[in-house]
């Protein structure tokens, strides 16, 4: 899926070149929107982002969708400034992406009995707020992204490893319901490393 989204976005970017009216755009926009639709794990298009998050480490999964979630929206947010029609003449469709991927990512997250996948699709979540003000916000949207995105992959990268320190010291994947509960203060010995 990663691969085949690099592939569309880049078929894309070639394309883009013929700006606007050129006869490609249409193609352009849709194979960009379904290439950063893949590679951020937006909704409809979601479905490797949880497999990851349930089938890795809980700091493998943080660096892989921190690097993957800022690298491809930092790619966004330069493609909203190289080539800002892309985003203006189909809005339409962006806003519906990231409406959809706020909806969906929350609702997905709160159906989780796992805390792993619940965290990647609030990564989903996250991403939908964020397209929108890159889509809508103008200038200030814009500065809002790049800090937006900058706060995402840190705060991952600490959900994640705080999931990954739970693991270690239980022995075991800690469930939602057990943020801070007595199943976690039961045992306080320290670990032999």
């Amino acid at each position: 899926a990663v691969v085949l989204a690099i592939l569309l976005t880049h078929f894309a970017h070639i394309m883009i070149g013929a700006g606007p009216n050129g006869a490609f755009a249409r193609v352009a926009v849709a194979a960009l929107v379904l290439g950063f639709a893949l590679r951020l794990g937006l909704v409809p298009v979601y479905f490797w982002l949880p497999a990851v998050a349930r089938a890795t480490s809980a700091m493998t999964t943080a660096l892989i969708i921190a690097v993957v979630d800022v690298g491809c929206f930092c790619e966004l947010l330069t493609l909203r400034t190289s080539a800002p029609w892309v985003f203006e003449n189909f809005s339409a469709i962006w806003i519906a992406l990231a409406v959809i991927s706020m909806l969906g990512g929350a609702l997905l997250a709160l159906a989780q009995t796992e805390l792993k996948p619940m965290l990647a699709f609030s990564s989903i979540d996250d991403i939908g707020y964020l397209l929108l003000g890159l889509v809508l916000g103008g200038r200030d949207g814009m500065a809002g992204a790049w800090f937006g995105i900058l706060s995402h992959g840190v705060a991952k990268i600490v959900l994640f490893g705080s999931v990954g320190a739970a693991e270690w010291y239980l022995g075991r994947i800690p469930p939602p319901s057990a943020a801070g509960g007595p199943e976690l203060r039961k045992d306080r010995r320290v670990r032999p490393s």
